[in-house]
């Protein structure tokens, strides 16, 4: 079938938000919009727009809503979120017609306004300033917004979709980890305390509960400084809520610009209650891991290039000869399993091929180095945040 039309949209999106009671956000009506068109196919799923960048289906479905803002059947005046006004919530009731809101006009490549934040944008060397800074929000109790801010980024080097929300009443700050359905969602409260422990009364416990089930939320975490003792850490371990230090933070920030670890690494972390500091552990051992796999291709690499140098008639390089070299360069601590998965990536790049029953390299260290650093130059971030790439990663170091 072809796209649906806004026409078709209209009546969909607010039986959804109907569905959501009344209120749904960005993350959670888009996908409920979609599945109410099964017969789209993969291919129209993921049609791209005319100017390359984003999904036409999504655009699409933003601007129906916006039709819908402008007929009064949407309420657009709160921040992420599509809410029914009146007008809708009747409409959906009677099944009402729609009447010139239901117009299908084409739309542009992009987006409509939508007031709800844009996700913070990622800029080069940034990982050491937020991490710098966040120290200096957690005591700032004059600026409460300033630590929202820089959460909110910190939590976007570390690969969330986030958005800072705040004012009275509402969550501070909102991080997805879009993984299919590994997703999940977390709402984070910050704050600041002059004298460097946040009190147990600074914290409003229903409130966040309230957070969690409005935004539907796997974790609760709240930032600050750090904590006092006693009945807040009581009653974080009956809310099931993680208290995470500006501190822990800032350090996973400065790990994350040289050891990245993936969002499903990090989500014991913000699991763990009431401390975070409890799972800081299995994410340390994450990123030795990575780490550990890095300087192992780099050692293939360098073992490869040594046979074609001291023998260049003979094709050693096999997985099994290797292993045994990684045995003994690492400890014992890897498997013949990961460097058959090295081999994968690096014949899937181009750096090696196969011949005979082996390996050999396709180009000079010099240029698996470039090879394997162009990887950090492919742009993968949303369309917020075309004006500023993320940082690159430093690429390994095969000179000799």
């Amino acid at each position: 079938m072809t796209l649906p039309s806004r026409a078709e949209i209209h009546p969909v999106l607010l039986r959804v938000l109907r569905d959501f009671g009344g209120r749904a956000t960005v993350r959670d009506a888009v996908p409920a919009v979609v599945a109410q068109f099964p017969n789209i196919t993969d291919q129209e799923l993921t049609e791209p727009q005319a100017n390359g960048k984003g999904n036409k289906l999504e655009n699409r479905i933003r601007w129906a809503r916006q039709d819908l803002v402008k007929s009064g059947h949407i309420d657009g005046s709160e921040h992420g979120v599509w809410k029914l006004a009146p007008l809708g919530a009747a409409a959906v009731a009677e099944d009402a017609s729609l009447g010139e809101a239901a117009d299908d006009i084409q739309e542009p490549d992009s987006a409509p306004y939508d007031p709800a934040p844009l996700p913070v944008a990622i800029v080069p060397n940034d990982f050491e300033r937020v991490a710098a800074e966040l120290l200096a929000a957690g005591i700032d109790s004059a600026h409460p917004d300033r630590l929202e801010r820089l959460a909110a980024e910190a939590l976007a080097l570390l690969g969330f979709e986030t958005e800072v929300i705040g004012g009275s009443g509402n969550t501070d700050v909102l991080a997805f980890a879009p993984l299919g359905i590994d997703r999940y969602t977390m709402i984070v409260d910050a704050k600041s305390a002059s004298g460097g422990k946040v009190p147990e009364h600074q914290i409003n416990w229903f409130s966040l509960q309230d957070h969690r089930q409005a935004d539907r939320a796997d974790y609760v975490v709240v930032v600050g400084p750090d904590f006092s003792s006693g009945q807040l850490r009581d009653r974080a371990t009956e809310c099931n809520i993680c208290l995470l230090t500006t501190n822990e933070l800032a350090e996973l920030v400065r790990r994350q610009a040289d050891t990245p670890v993936s969002l499903v690494e990090l989500r014991p972390l913000f699991a763990a209650s009431p401390l975070a500091r409890a799972a800081l552990d299995i994410v340390g051992a994450a990123a030795e891991r990575r780490t550990r796999r890095m300087r192992m291709i780099e050692r293939i690499l360098r073992t490869i290039d040594d046979y074609h140098r001291l023998k260049p008639d003979l094709v050693l390089a096999t997985p099994e000869t290797l292993f045994g070299l990684m045995l003994r360069d690492f400890d014992g601590n890897t498997s013949l399993e990961e460097i058959q998965q090295a081999f994968a990536l690096l014949l899937a790049l181009g750096v090696v091929r196969q011949q005979d029953n082996g390996y050999v390299l396709s180009t000079s260290l010099r240029g698996a180095q470039q090879m394997l650093s162009a990887l950090s130059r492919i742009t993968l971030a949303p369309e917020q945040q075309d004006e500023h790439p993320t940082q690159e990663a430093a690429p390994l170091n095969l000179s000799s």
